[in-house]
């Protein structure tokens, strides 16, 4: 039995590019080029539309992603030099001065989180260095530390931005993806009146024939 409703975008693809060739010919029957500009050139136009916006906002999430993940490499580093510093100034009882400083978390604690609670313990860190502290910590790195936890701020603000829009334009995408499928397949039956069997291979790919290869 003839299955003209696509399954995925590279079904959708072909459709459009058949489409595209036949409406494009000299032969093209007038009758259905007016019923496929009626009712499914605008869900055809709002899918390509909708596919072009969720790789634009993939990305940029990529794009977000590779920032936050070399910033936090970076921010790791510093405090992992941090935690050395203080160790070979004040030993183990600097050790667990440091781990208050973090909230009560040692550096494999405060790394091991995810990037946005990482950079928040940090932050909360300075604050409690600032109100004083019983140990001493290399003023080059604190200074360091402090640039590096501003930049991934707001790499992780861009980041989360990034994947809000994609979640926004994948839920567009998916929107569109199943008007699409039903609007082909109303369109179908309408063209199926109109055109004889031959006329119709032209538009219309069976995909039962397709998907049994």
């Amino acid at each position: 039995m003839a299955n003209f409703r696509p399954k995925n975008d590279a079904e959708r693809s072909l459709i459009l590019q058949l489409a595209q060739a036949y409406f494009s010919s000299a032969d093209v029957d007038p009758q259905v080029k007016k019923v496929y500009d009626r009712s499914f050139a605008p869900l055809a136009t709002e899918y390509e539309e909708s596919i072009a916006a969720h790789r634009t906002c993939q990305s940029e999430v990529n794009t977000e992603h590779d920032r936050v993940v070399t910033s936090d490499a970076l921010v790791d580093e510093t405090q992992r030099l941090i935690t050395l510093d203080v160790e070979a100034r004040h030993g183990k009882a600097g050790l667990k001065e440091l781990e208050r400083l973090c909230g009560g978390r040692t550096r494999s604690e405060v790394t091991g989180l995810n990037v946005g609670e990482e950079l928040t313990v940090i932050s909360e860190m300075f604050v409690r260095v600032d109100a004083g502290s019983t140990i001493t910590i290399d003023a080059a790195l604190l200074t360091t530390q402090r640039a590096q936890v501003a930049d991934g701020l707001i790499y992780w603000a861009s980041y989360q931005r990034a994947l809000s829009s994609q979640r926004a334009a994948r839920a567009r995408l998916d929107a569109a993806r199943l008007a699409f499928d039903a609007g082909w397949t109303r369109f179908v039956a309408s063209a199926k009146s109109l055109l004889s069997d031959a006329e119709l291979a032209r538009l219309v790919p069976d995909f039962s024939v397709m998907r049994a290869r």
